[in-house]
């Protein structure tokens, strides 16, 4: 999860002041403008094709406090982001990319949502253009790894005919969350089947002819996150394989479930603040071709005393293909391994208030499925921030 995605959601979380403290009253607005670039490519394990590639994204994120305004419990979010560069996935041809960066030229209004909090702020209830990906299989600890694999996994991101609400491409939503205690919570959601935003080809798809991928997902946390989740889209969606006496596809109903957990492993305010997480998801192993996914690893902050931004990363991956993607591709000769493995080292400091880089090498062990030799992809990140509140 990137780190814009990670301030949003400081913002949405942050108390409101104290009226007896000697500090200024809560802005009524928050916002933060963000650039981030990718320069990266193989190093390693391809003798042939393009060498270098440069992605970009930038945000404008907004949170608009209507309480301001006598709307108690009420704030507007939006989320401006324009994406760029080149897209290295295609020529390397792995399963799950190489950078959470990567997609078409647009400039698009990825989240436009009103959320109402209610029950002493213990609920909220939001409407509107909503990512998937802002809070739903979501671990903050993996958050610094550039792999998409760390932020949303293939097995649901491959899914919907035009792909999920997530990165690059949000669609209508409701979604709702309630924490009865301060250590446990529940949210569910329903977001349009069809992925579609204002920028896109076609815009906001408003018909939800395709139906809906509803998604729930229950946690504790307590000192570190345990949490389990499960998704179904609505609407059936074709067997990659399997075919009617006609000759048309079968039709199933497309569904997963996921685990994920995170655990401090000590002081988390302290030096060198280490905190380790595990993911799980599996999909319905018909409707798509990616089977399951796991991916565990480690983060730890405040790494070198007198550096307190300085962050180190690690995480291992796999990703499982289906039998019916295996089959297909071998009734087509090709011959796949079950899965792609990846590994990911990540490091990241700030050389300004404001401008973050972050050398990063990954190691992606068959490629696609192919039992080729692992390919190396070296790259740094460069990630500049601005914020403000009135």
């Amino acid at each position: 999860m990137k780190r814009t995605l990670l301030a949003f959601a400081a913002f949405a979380a942050a108390p409101a002041t104290s009226a007896l403290a000697a500090e200024p009253a809560s802005p009524w607005l928050t916002w933060e403008a963000t650039l981030d670039v990718d320069v990266l490519g193989p190093v390693a394990g391809l003798d042939h094709g393009k060498r270098g590639y440069v992605l970009d994204e930038s945000s404008l994120i907004g949170t608009l406090d209507l309480g301001k305004a006598g709307w108690k419990g009420a704030s507007l979010h939006g989320w401006l982001r324009n994406t760029g560069g080149q897209e290295p996935n295609e020529r390397l041809g792995t399963i799950e990319g190489v950078s959470n960066l990567e997609a078409r030229q647009r400039l698009r209004l990825y989240e436009f949502y009103l959320q109402q909090n209610f029950g002493g702020d213990r609920g909220d209830v939001r409407v509107g253009l909503i990512g998937f990906d802002s809070s739903f299989y979501v671990t903050d600890s993996s958050g610094l790894l550039v792999n998409p694999a760390f932020g949303i996994p293939a097995e649901i991101a491959a899914t919907g005919s035009n792909g999920p609400s997530i990165y690059p491409s949000s669609s209508l939503a409701i979604q709702a969350t309630w924490r009865p205690v301060d250590s446990l919570y529940a949210q569910v959601g329903a977001f349009n089947a069809k992925a579609g935003t204002i920028g896109d080809p076609g815009d906001v798809d408003t018909r939800f002819d395709e139906g809906a991928l509803v998604v729930g997902e229950v946690g504790v946390v307590q000192d570190g996150k345990l949490a389990v989740g499960a998704w179904t889209y609505t609407e059936k969606a074709d067997d990659i394989r399997a075919t009617r006496p006609s000759g048309a596809p079968e039709r199933r109903t497309a569904r997963g479930a996921y685990l994920l957990m995170e655990q401090p492993l000590n002081e988390p305010d302290g030096p060198r603040a280490a905190t380790t997480f595990f993911r799980l998801g599996v999909s319905d192993g018909k409707t798509t071709e990616i089977a399951a996914s796991t991916q565990a690893g480690i983060q730890i902050d405040r790494v070198f005393e007198g550096r307190p931004d300085s962050k180190f990363a690690a995480g291992i991956r796999y990703t499982r293909l289906t039998d019916n993607a295996l089959a297909n591709a071998k009734d087509d000769g090709i011959d796949l391994e079950h899965g792609e493995y990846g590994v990911e080292l990540s490091y990241a400091d700030n050389v300004t208030p404001w401008l973050a880089v972050q050398p990063n090498l990954q190691v992606i062990a068959d490629p696609g499925g192919r039992s080729d030799k692992a390919i190396w992809v070296a790259g740094v990140r460069l990630s500049a921030a601005f914020s403000g509140v009135f």
